[in-house]
């Protein structure tokens, strides 16, 4: 009986000491996931800005499409409670010279200034809101389009494809 009470004791005093290790990890993992997307769509953005023009409409703009796969909860990974594109979704940030892409993990919200400003492109085609961000959960597709406003060049952003509809 008393074997099976200090086996008891240890796995419990191991499980106590490897949950928070293991806890560290997914967090740390998601963190670096987030960082890699919000990345791959700076490189995006940067890429559009520098190899094409700007055109004054959604139709005639030179468009980049990647998927963003922002982590869920699993085993290996914590809950990423969303990517946002072109401000914070809570709107503590306003717009000034540039824009906000971010993420929030654990409470916590990293952000980035990218140089160009982007912007929600609304269903009917006009852009919405500075300030206004796309809110990336899970896995989605986002298509960039690169438009003139005011002699200036501005970065569209939508899910999907803006053709589609």
């Amino acid at each position: 009986m008393l074997r099976v009470v200090l086996a008891v004791l240890l796995a419990v005093a191991l499980l106590g000491v490897t949950v928070p290790a293991v806890e560290d990890a997914r967090v740390e993992r998601s963190a670096t996931i987030a960082e890699g997307e919000l990345a791959a769509f700076e490189t995006a953005v940067q890429d559009l800005v520098a190899t094409e023009d700007p055109a004054p409409d959604a139709e005639r703009a030179a468009r980049r499409t990647l998927t963003l796969d922002v982590p869920t909860r699993t085993f290996t990974t914590a809950r990423v409670a969303f990517v946002a594109l072109g401000g914070l979704p809570d709107r503590t940030i306003e717009p000034v010279a540039g824009t906000v892409i971010a993420y929030q993990l654990q409470g916590t919200t990293y952000t980035r200034r990218l140089p160009v400003p982007v912007r929600v492109l609304e269903p009917d085609g006009d852009l919405g809101p500075a300030g206004e961000p796309l809110v990336v959960r899970g896995t989605t597709r986002v298509t960039l389009l690169l438009l003139e406003r005011g002699g200036d060049p501005v970065v569209a952003v939508t899910d999907g494809d803006p053709d589609a509809g």
